[in-house]
C-alpha cells in the first residue's frame, strides 16, 4: 500500500541515512545545477521540518524530545559516493571559476512535408 506522505515515516522504521547517490557506482557522473539554490532549500525545508515537529510535539505533549529526522543536512548529500561530481553554478562564483557557453537549438519549422 501507499499513500501520500509515507515517505515521512521513513526515519521512524529505519536509521539507515543512505541517500540515493550513495548508491551510484564509481563510474557514475553526478551534475548539480546551482548547488548555492540547492544548499539555500535544503536549509529552508530542514527548518520548515524542525518547526513542524516543534508545533507537534506540543500538540502531542512531547516537548524535549528528539525525533527522527526525514531531511539529511546538505553536507551529506555527496559525502557518501564514490561518483565524479560537477557543479553548474547559475553565474560565475570569482575569477577562478570555470565557465561553460551553452545555446539554445536552432528553431525548427512547422509543418509536416506529405
Amino acid at each position: 500500500m501507499s499513500f501520500d506522505g509515507m515517505e515521512s515515516w521513513l526515519p521512524w522504521l529505519t536509521a539507515d541515512g543512505r541517500l540515493l547517490v550513495d548508491l551510484l557506482p564509481e563510474t557514475a557522473k553526478v551534475l548539480l545545477v546551482e548547488p548555492r539554490r540547492m544548499r539555500e532549500r535544503a536549509v529552508e525545508i530542514a527548518e520548515e521540518e524542525a518547526d513542524l515537529a516543534g508545533a507537534l510535539a506540543v500538540t502531542w505533549g512531547a516537548q524535549g524530545r528528539d525525533f527522527p529526522r526525514l531531511y539529511l543536512p546538505f553536507d551529506r548529500l555527496l559525502s557518501g559516493t564514490g561518483a565524479a561530481v560537477a557543479m553548474l553554478p547559475a553565474a560565475a562564483e570569482g575569477p577562478g571559476t570555470a565557465t561553460m557557453t551553452t545555446t539554445g537549438w536552432s528553431p525548427v519549422a512547422a509543418g509536416w512535408i506529405a
